[in-house]
């Protein structure tokens, strides 16, 4: 195997890398001799070593037996001088050496066929001769595309690690066709031959047949993972890979790969996921047993003894529950592994503590038991369920939700465990063999290009301009100075505008309403790029974007509605729409997820809605060019109207502010993904205690079409004016025509009410 030598770029870290690793490394033989034996390929690097928790890592010229390599032009690197101090408390081997290069490079791994873990390693400094800004590449093996326009800097540096694992599972069909790898720069992510790819470590690490897949040939009537939604089981075959996505420890409690000694699985720490906050973490020292249906290779026995506890509200007789939130990549589909243990040994029987699994608020199990699935107390247990998150790939990521709750009304005052111990969540390959979601990174806000429109921001000062002088003059003196006093003065007018604007307390905390920069929606919507529009009303143009929420540890999409300079709305309606949403929450309302007041700009952030509004579905023929769009059968259009309806009747009537919406018709009534139905668009609304036999006087405000007549005549404003809005929705929905068709010359069927109307008998 022919290899280019490390590149010396600093001779002082490297050779101080060659010292560690003469007193830390073990330069004996790595055995291969048997294929299926576990290879740990410490990529970059010539001899063997060992890493911190013992394990063996062989060099790439260790084994030319079972590993081969294909780059001439692909260099050995090390980190450069000015990242060697963050890479402190990070194991040498396999982060402190990298294979790189700007063209593409193959690692080949002469493996016998069968199921592999394919895990790939990155620590994303500056290398030697390449800007870490620069990193975007594709990974692929055989016909799979693993990883498409990926920077391992983005997800490090947003989840605030120092390098990141990426973990597949396939299938190796034949011993005569080694398993590739292949790593290629990407061209078009940055307009230069500077973009380069890279890799730390291989594992490839092979795994029994039936641990996740299922075995060919097997009769048994429990095989395959249930269908989310479906009564079918689904049979998970050699011909699709997986990504890991999540492996949860239940409990907050990490698991190392020392832990799982046979396939060197990390298990991670499931608190930010669980939404629960009453929660507190419980462990045992129970031995765990484990069944034909599952083996030790399972999971490792301590994920079983420990689990999250919570106690039961007994003064509103309500049950356990447990919820974890995981965001995933829209667009897959994905499997689902729960792994449960009943510790409980005052449990006798089954039927005692039956318990229901939703999925997305599906119902995966009804009447879940241990003690039944299991046959006794301590015996590991795991389900597998399977589910899609339908939906374009542009729109990022939406979160999976695993719930249990209990399904009997015993209550009790005792803590109780919970029986769910681990979760696992696999995303599958796609029918063109592709595993990479999402879309496509954007380059990175510090890198000296820009791809796709995206803004590049620069803070930094440049040296080199001439610096300002003042004229000698006495005259331009003092004009210079009045100029620079009123600049600073309006400018500090408008900070202090803002900061107070910001501060009010009609608004709420940041944590249920974020308030952004105008640089992050900038960057969220590539900087307003007119192929992410998808709408403009009387406020402005609304953009779809994505961005990151909780604490920069999630993305998501978003509709993000920006006021236009010619709109004849302005600040009273974009405060009155925070002030309206921040209060209110209901499942048929548009959530607002933030607010930017920067710079004089006005712009609203929401949750983005999947399928658009109800009128792209009743008569236009497009949505915003994002194809055709799938018309409603009667079904869907009686339960978006009923979904609408009771949003509506909660603005009405809800306890926190009765509200007017002023504006109800089919362009403000949106559905999501789910096809749940949610009102939007709270600008011009009315807030009081103002009932149906009480009134606003207010200027008339409204849409042509749907505005109460009574309203109109009077400008006295009621809840009725809504419902008859609603009412004209109604018509709408009904006919599947505009309430007003500019295509029709008579006057009377050009409008829908007059229309309609005209219709009824005297």
């Amino acid at each position: 195997m022919k290899l280019t030598p490390l590149h010396f770029s600093n001779t002082f870290t490297f050779f101080f890398l060659l010292l560690l690793r003469s007193i830390t490394g073990d330069n004996s033989a790595v055995e291969y001799d048997d294929p299926q034996h576990a290879i740990a390929l410490n990529c970059g690097f010539l001899h063997n070593s060992t890493a911190v928790d013992g394990r063996k890592w062989v060099g790439e010229t260790g084994s030319d037996s079972i590993i081969s390599f294909h780059g001439p032009e692909s260099i050995s690197v090390v980190p450069s001088s000015s990242d060697y101090h963050r890479s402190h408390s990070l194991d040498r081997t396999p982060y402190m050496t990298a294979r790189a290069s700007r063209s593409s490079f193959t690692y080949t791994f002469h493996v016998r066929s069968g199921y592999k873990f394919i895990r790939l390693h990155f620590y994303p400094p500056s290398y030697s001769a390449f800007k870490w800004s620069t990193a975007f590449f594709t990974v692929k093996s055989g016909p799979y595309t693993l990883l498409n326009n990926f920077t391992a800097s983005l997800p490090v540096d947003s989840r605030s690690l120092q390098s990141i694992v990426k973990e597949f599972t396939l299938y190796v069909p034949d011993d005569n066709e080694p398993l590739s790898i292949t790593f290629s720069p990407l061209r078009a992510t940055i307009p230069s031959d500077e973009t380069f790819a890279f890799v730390n470590g291989i594992e490839v690490v092979p795994m029994p047949p039936g641990l996740y897949y299922t075995m060919d040939g097997v009769g048994d009537g429990d095989a395959g993972a249930y269908v989310a939604g479906h009564k079918g089981r689904f049979h998970l075959g050699k011909d699709t890979a997986m990504e890991t996505v999540y492996r949860l420890s239940v409990g907050g409690i990490k698991l190392s790969s020392v832990h799982d000694p046979s396939m060197f699985r990390e298990w991670t720490d499931d608190s930010n996921h669980i939404t629960e906050s009453s929660v507190f973490p419980i462990t045992s020292t129970n031995r765990i047993k484990y069944t034909r249906k599952t083996s030790k290779d399972s999971a490792p026995q301590r994920l079983y003894q420990s689990s999250w506890s919570m106690n039961r509200n007994s003064q509103h007789g309500e049950g356990v529950s447990f919820t974890w939130k995981l965001p995933v990549d829209l667009g897959f589909r994905y499997l689902i592994r729960l792994h449960f243990c009943e510790l409980d040994y005052d449990m006798k029987q089954s039927g005692q503590k039956e318990f229901i699994i939703l999925i997305n608020n599906q119902i995966v199990e009804p009447r879940g038991d241990l003690i039944k699935w299991g046959g006794e107390i301590g015996v590991a247990i795991h389900k597998d369920y399977m589910t899609t998150l339908r939906g374009d790939r542009i729109m990022g990521k939406r979160d999976l939700v695993v719930a249990l709750y209990p399904s009997n009304d015993v209550q009790s005052s005792e803590f109780v465990d919970s029986v769910l111990k681990g979760i696992e969540v696999f995303k599958l390959s796609d029918l063109n063999d592709n595993l990479a979601g999402g879309k496509p990174l954007l380059s990175h806000p510090h890198t000296s290009t820009q791809h796709r429109g995206n803004p590049v921001l620069s803070h930094s000062c440049d040296s080199t301009k001439p610096r300002f002088r003042m004229p000698t003059t006495s005259i331009n003196d003092i004009i210079i100075l009045i100029i620079l006093l009123v600049v600073i003065i309006v400018h500090q007018l408008r900070e202090w505008k803002e900061k107070s604007w910001s501060k009010s307390p009609s608004l709420i905390n940041e944590d249920l309403c974020r308030r952004f920069s105008f640089a992050e929606i900038s960057l969220a919507t590539n900087n307003f790029d007119e192929e992410l529009e998808i709408g403009h009303g009387g406020f402005g143009k609304v953009y779809k974007g994505i961005t990151t929420v909780i604490n920069s540890m999630v993305t998501m999409t978003v509709a993000i509605k920006r006021l236009d300079s010619e709109s004849k709305q302005g600040e009273k309606e974009f405060i009155s729409e925070i002030e309206t949403l921040s209060k209110l929450r209901h499942k048929h309302l548009v959530s607002l997820v933030g607010y930017c007041n920067d710079y004089r700009e006005m712009i609203l952030v929401y949750e983005y809605m999947e399928h658009g509004t109800l009128a792209d579905h009743l008569y236009k023929n497009k949505r915003n060019g994002n194809g055709i769009v799938t018309p409603l059968n009667w079904k869907e259009r009686l339960g978006i109207c009923l979904g609408a309806a009771r949003g509506l009747e909660y603005l009405h009537n809800n306890s926190e502010q009765e509200v007017i919406h002023r504006d109800v018709k089919s362009d403000n009534i949106l559905v999501d993904l789910n096809w749940v139905t949610k009102i939007a668009d709270f600008g011009i609304c009315k807030v009081g205690g103002a009932t149906s036999h009480t009134h606003f006087t207010t200027d008339v405000k409204g849409t042509c079409g749907y505005l109460d007549p009574a309203y109109s005549s009077t400008r006295m404003l009621t809840k009725k004016s809504d419902v008859y809005a609603f009412g004209v929705v109604l018509w709408e929905t009904l006919c599947g025509r505009p309430v007003i068709d500019e295509r029709i010359d008579n006057e009377k069927q050009r409008s829908l009410v007059l229309w309609v109307q005209s219709l009824l008998p005297e």
